[in-house]
C-alpha cells in the first residue's frame, strides 16, 4: 500500500475512533467550542492584555496578530482546500454511515483546518510572546476547538494537525517580525 494511501487509512480510523466519543452531554459543548464568535470575549481580553503591556502603542501586536490570522486563514482557506480538494468526512458518501454529525457540515473540503489553525495561531502568539501558565490555557482552548471539529464530523485528525502547524508557524513568524522589527527600533 503506498504511504499516501495508509497514512489516509490511518487518518480515517483515528477519525471514526475520536469521531465516535459522541454523546448528547458532549454535543452542545463542542457546538459552543466550535463557534468563532462566542470566543470574541476571550479576544477583547487578549487585546485588552496587550494594551496593558503595550499603552498606547498596543496596536503594533494587534497588527501582527491580525496578520497571523490573515495568513492562516488565507492559507488553509484559499489555498490548501481547493488545492487538495480533501472531502470533509461528512461530505465522504463511504463514511456517513459511520459517523456522528452534529451540527451540519460545512464546505465541501476540510484541508487543513481553518478553525485549527487560526486558533493555534493566536494561542502560539501570545504563548511564545509571554511564555507564562496562564498562556497553557489558550494552547487548551486552540486543542479543544481543534478537537471540536472531529467531533462534530467536519474535519479528519490530519486535517486539525496540519492546520495546527499552521497556525502554530504563522504565529511564531509574525511574532518573531514583530520582535525584531521593534529590537531594531523600526516600529517607535
Amino acid at each position: 500500500m503506498p504511504m499516501l494511501e495508509w497514512l489516509q487509512e490511518i487518518d480515517r480510523n483515528l477519525f471514526l475512533t475520536l469521531n465516535g466519543f459522541g454523546s448528547p452531554h458532549l454535543d452542545g459543548l463542542m457546538i459552543f467550542m466550535s463557534n468563532k464568535y462566542v470566543w470574541i470575549p476571550l479576544y477583547l481580553l487578549l487585546v485588552f492584555r496587550l494594551y496593558q503591556e503595550h499603552g498606547k502603542k498596543f496596536y503594533q501586536p494587534i497588527i501582527a496578530l491580525l496578520l497571523v490570522v490573515l495568513c492562516t486563514d488565507q492559507m488553509t482557506s484559499t489555498v490548501m482546500k481547493p488545492y487538495f480538494e480533501r472531502l470533509r468526512p461528512c461530505n465522504d458518501p463511504g463514511l456517513s454511515e459511520l459517523m456522528n454529525i452534529i451540527n451540519g457540515c460545512g464546505g465541501k473540503f476540510g484541508f487543513a483546518s481553518g478553525h485549527a489553525a487560526n486558533s493555534f495561531g493566536v494561542a502560539a502568539f501570545f504563548f511564545l510572546k509571554e511564555k507564562s501558565k496562564s498562556m497553557v490555557a489558550l494552547l487548551i482552548w486552540a486543542a479543544l476547538v481543534s478537537y471540536s471539529r472531529i467531533y462534530l464530523g467536519v474535519h479528519y485528525p490530519g486535517d486539525v494537525f496540519v492546520g495546527a502547524l499552521i497556525g502554530f508557524g504563522f504565529g511564531y513568524l509574525w511574532l518573531k517580525l514583530y520582535q525584531r522589527l521593534k529590537a531594531k527600533a523600526y516600529l517607535p
